[in-house]
């Protein structure tokens, strides 16, 4: 075998090698994720736990109408003593779906005026209404965890479940077959209790 070829061999060898070394040390980064660096968002200037969980993308302003939509939830939880009883951390661990039916937020006089256009954005911007339910949901949770042991709960947040709620009773009741692309970015309930959001080409659950 000549110099040259020696030379190449001995470079793709070293390429490849060092390439292995980057892949381990992206795997390594993954693995050495600290949830004490996690930022959930609350500070002086949030008062929300999980504002960067919910509305990431989004700035925080006391004026929004995210804001308002979330205290108008917070409000409606306080106002129903079934519900609020629930929202404590015990059960959020243990992955407990957190049921509203839709009509008593219809029927609450309080929560339609906070929140006038609760059913058209239910229907129309699903993303930003359910995480405000659930921003509001989250932040009844944390407020019941004591002082002396909040600051674990936060470190140790990337390990809690995924918040699971479902809204019983949403109308009108569409069938797979009368999908059209129309119902692209809306809110439905689908046969066999199924609660989707058409915000791409696939369904996911709403939990």
């Amino acid at each position: 075998m000549s110099d040259k070829s020696k030379f190449y061999k001995k470079r793709r060898k070293t390429k490849k090698a060092t390439g292995n070394c980057n892949e381990s040390s992206s795997h390594q980064d993954e693995i050495n994720y600290n949830p004490d660096d996690l930022d959930i968002g609350r500070n002086t200037d949030i008062p929300y736990y999980a504002w960067r969980l919910f509305f990431s993308d989004k700035e925080y302003k006391t004026t929004s109408a995210i804001i308002k939509h979330t205290k108008a939830i917070e409000a409606f939880i306080e106002r129903h003593e079934a519900l609020s009883t629930l929202l404590n951390m015990a059960n959020f661990e243990v992955g407990l779906s957190f049921d509203i039916d839709i009509y008593e937020l219809y029927n609450d006089d309080e929560f339609m005026e906070q929140w006038p256009d609760f059913k058209d954005d239910l229907y129309e911007n699903p993303a930003d209404t359910l995480n405000c339910i659930k921003l509001g949901i989250y932040q009844k949770i944390f407020e019941t965890v004591p002082d002396d042991t909040l600051q674990y709960v936060l470190k140790s947040i990337s390990n809690l479940p995924t918040l699971k709620l479902s809204l019983l009773n949403y109308q009108p009741i569409t069938s797979l077959r009368d999908l059209k692309l129309n119902c692209y970015g809306k809110y439905m309930y689908m046969h066999k209790h199924i609660h989707v959001s058409i915000i791409t080409h696939t369904f996911y659950t709403c939990i």
